[in-house]
């Protein structure tokens, strides 16, 4: 982690022990990347000797069970990010465990304005996830609003930064781009998967939970088009369902197509370890995103990547460097670079190795948390 900042120091009592006290607040913990990213930061906090709490504002689900033992965990088991009984608990619990930092993420910037209402008084850092600032425009009143409680700023992507800066007007001292990173899977008891369908070699994956911006279609029909060269590909969809309508479509779009014995759909599946380790390439084909933790998944198991070009996707997947980056929704773009991997095994090797060298250089779990603790001293050094 290095060395820790002066700021930092002064928490720090007499005896070595932290006197720093932070809360990472969540929407809720289930399957997503948000959430993912919540849990990731309030475990690592804790690896390095901050007393770190974590609270889900709705229900807990899945994720709880990575949450460390060592982190103080708590859900307010609220029916609304809206609802001012989540926004009294919040202030009822960051009174009682004396916080220094409240580290709201995403959504959960709603129910902390909503506390703000009873004259709370804390440092604050809002983690901006948003992966469709492409497809559509934020309510700019609403944030200029919102941000008034806001004394720092972490953007997942360099396009959520230029937001803050120069739409949002937040100060740009105050406004850090920090990457998503991954961590193992800590307490979880690990799942135990059947064989996957597909044959060993033959086995493209695609990590996206079911939601209109992921364009399971766009993937669906250059998969489609792939199978008249390479008929022994498989194609397997890993992801939780968030739009029930959206997902019967697709389901029905796999029967249309006549894929039901080259399209499996495995649901959500919550350490997705060894379904990468038993995979071949790795695609995403969303038409809007921040940076997904899919890619750095598929690049920390070794997987050659497809990708379409939002959000900061082309950052880290370089073309023709550390993957291939296509236009989204375009379905013989995906096909090509299908091919393309498939056709050329060693060109594949090398896309591998260079995107794992580039994820292990700038997105090392240690490093970005260091990031963010530096972050935490700045803004709780301002007046």
């Amino acid at each position: 982690m290095g060395k820790i900042s002066p700021k930092i120091l002064q928490h720090i009592d007499a005896i070595g022990a932290f006197h720093m006290r932070v809360l990472n607040l969540v929407d809720h913990l289930h399957h997503g990347g948000v959430q993912r990213m919540a849990v990731n930061v309030a475990n690592g906090l804790s690896e390095n000797g901050i007393e770190s709490h974590l609270c889900s504002i709705l229900d807990q689900g899945d994720l709880s069970s990575l949450v460390s033992p060592e982190v103080h965990y708590r859900s307010f088991s609220a029916a609304s990010l809206y609802s001012l009984d989540a926004a009294r608990q919040l202030r009822e619990y960051i009174e009682s465990e004396a916080i220094d930092l409240l580290h709201v993420h995403h959504r959960a910037l709603f129910t902390a304005f909503f506390s703000f209402l009873f004259r709370q008084k804390i440092k604050v850092v809002w983690h901006d996830h948003y992966g469709r600032q492409d497809v559509r425009n934020r309510p700019w009143l609403v944030y200029a609003l919102l941000l008034t409680k806001v004394d720092g700023i972490i953007s997942v992507s360099h396009a959520l930064k230029n937001w803050a800066v120069h739409t949002m007007r937040f100060p740009e001292s105050s406004v850090r781009f920090i990457p998503n990173f991954i961590a193992p899977p800590g307490n979880a008891s690990p799942e135990v998967l059947p064989d996957l369908p597909g044959k060993a070699g033959s086995r493209v994956v695609c990590v996206a939970n079911f939601r209109p911006h992921k364009d399971h279609f766009s993937l669906i029909h250059g998969f489609k088009a792939v199978l008249e060269e390479l008929p022994n590909l498989h194609l397997l969809l890993v992801g939780k369902i968030e739009d029930e309508n959206y997902f019967r479509k697709v389901k029905k779009e796999i029967e249309f197509l006549s894929l039901n014995d080259h399209v499996s759909i495995l649901g959500e599946i919550l350490d997705i370890t060894p379904v990468l380790a038993r995979s071949d390439i790795g695609v995403l084909s969303s038409v809007s995103e921040g940076l997904p933790l899919a890619l750095i998944e598929y690049g920390y198991s070794g997987l050659p990547v497809i990708c379409t070009d939002v959000g900061d996707c082309s950052w880290l997947i370089k073309e023709k460097v550390r993957g291939l980056i296509m236009q989204p929704g375009v379905p013989e773009q995906l096909a090509s670079g299908i091919r393309y991997l498939c056709n050329n095994p060693d060109q594949a090797r090398l896309f591998t190795k260079n995107l794992k060298d580039f994820i292990r250089t700038n997105l090392n779990g240690g490093e970005i948390l260091n990031q963010v603790i530096r972050f935490y001293d700045e803004i709780l050094s301002l007046q």
